[in-house]
């Protein structure tokens, strides 16, 4: 008898492969302040024209995870259509995960651009890979992502390997 994690494994993993392009929007030096602020990180370069131009930036630049850190980036759907532990689907690359709940599991990157105010960014994301892996407290699922973020001009961005736990 298959448990709820095998069952909807059974179903997901017709997903691995597959492809989504997300356009998110154009990025704004305030986008990048309100980011540093929430998470405390009062870089100056973040924050202050003035000292981003006295290392040779036109403004403010992006922290470092900006992009694969902000998890939504429309306004946000109705409570009723998120998921029962609060993410939605598409945080994990459209893979219906249902009765399932979530948990990031860890992110590689890999930067290739700064990131500054201006940028009209699109997010793909490909599901690389879904496994079972059976321990002590029963059986987990992984899904592993592969993120790529690109401006306008498809100039690779941010590269981003996320890995999510659904149980």
């Amino acid at each position: 008898m298959m448990d709820a994690v095998e069952q909807v494994y059974e179903s997901a993993k017709a997903d691995i492969g597959t492809r989504h392009v997300t356009h998110l929007g154009v990025v704004t030096a305030a986008h990048f302040q309100s980011f540093a602020y929430a998470v405390g990180d009062e870089n100056p370069l973040y924050l202050d024209r003035a000292a981003a131009a006295a290392v040779g930036y036109s403004d403010v630049i992006a922290p470092p995870v900006f992009l694969t850190a902000v998890v939504g980036w429309s306004p946000g759907p109705s409570e009723r259509v998120l998921r029962p532990d609060g993410a939605e689907v598409a945080e994990v690359g459209d893979v219906h995960l249902d009765g399932l709940r979530l948990m990031g599991a860890g992110q590689e990157l890999e930067f290739h651009s700064d990131i500054v105010p201006g940028l009209d960014i699109t997010m793909e994301v490909t599901v690389e890979d879904i496994t079972l892996k059976r321990g002590a407290s029963g059986t987990l699922m992984f899904v592993s992502l592969l993120r790529r973020y690109h401006d306008a001009a498809d100039r690779l961005l941010v590269t981003c390997r996320e890995t999510f736990i659904a149980r």
